[in-house]
């Protein structure tokens, strides 16, 4: 027995049909289109092979157009422990277009070969990261959100309890979506060690506190994950703009 069962396809796909002979059944066909131009599409391949070009990947930067979505956030990593986890935020800021990765105290090789190979494309912002004493320093001329699961907001401190209120909230500060940043319209997004998270004294430093909602079943997430989470918001926010 045949059971013909129904075809869904993605509206990136055109398809053609044909009678197979002898059976009246229809194959059909499905070729993928794109929606966007041939151009664009270009550019981006070209600034992918550009990404994994051995040394260039140490100098080089993206020609985008538009600009980076997320060309005015910075990620601070404060004392990283571990090189894998690094190459993973550095991933994502990638995935994301996040240029600007900022690192305070780490406590690993932030360009060793197994974060190099955890980075996957995104090895030029190990290489580009800018190392800092202290948080403060780190987050000097932003708006600073920490992103901690226990720590509440100081005194006078904006604390959210998920991803949506922020994201909501950098929108009303004009802090996302704008074409042309200026002074004082960067947002810096401060992530704590693997293990211990961020000290008191470094929550206190930042404008706000963000928590991710997660579930009952797991203590925390991984640090490369807290950060994909976080950027995957404000940059699908910022595509409205586009």
């Amino acid at each position: 027995m045949i059971v013909r069962l129904p075809v869904e396809l993605s509206p990136l796909h055109s398809t053609t049909t044909s009678v197979v002979p002898k059976t009246g059944l229809v194959r059909v066909s499905a070729t993928s289109q794109s929606s966007q131009p041939r151009e664009e599409r270009g550019r981006l391949l070209e600034n992918i092979r550009n990404s994994k070009r051995g040394t260039l990947q140490r100098f080089w930067k993206p020609d985008l157009e538009p600009p980076a979505a997320l060309g005015n956030l910075s990620v601070v990593l404060v004392g990283p422990q571990k090189p894998p986890n690094v190459g993973a935020v550095a991933r994502a800021c990638n995935c994301f277009e996040a240029e600007d990765l900022r690192i305070v105290e780490p406590s690993c090789l932030i360009t060793g070969r197994s974060a190099q190979n955890a980075a996957m494309g995104g090895q030029r912002l190990l290489w580009q990261a800018t190392e800092f004493g202290s948080v403060q320093d780190a987050v000097e001329g932003c708006y600073s959100v920490a992103f901690t699961r226990w720590q509440d907001g100081r005194s006078g401190q904006a604390a959210f309890g998920s991803i949506g209120r922020l994201v909501h909230e950098l929108e009303e500060r004009g802090l996302l979506g704008k074409k042309e940043m200026g002074v004082g319209d960067r947002v810096a997004f401060v992530f704590g060690r693997e293990v211990s998270g961020l000290l008191p004294s470094e929550v206190a430093a930042c404008d706000a506190v963000c928590s991710i909602q997660m579930g009952r079943l797991q203590e925390s997430l991984s640090l490369s994950h807290a950060v994909a989470i976080a950027l995957c918001a404000a940059f699908e926010r910022n595509l409205k703009y586009r």
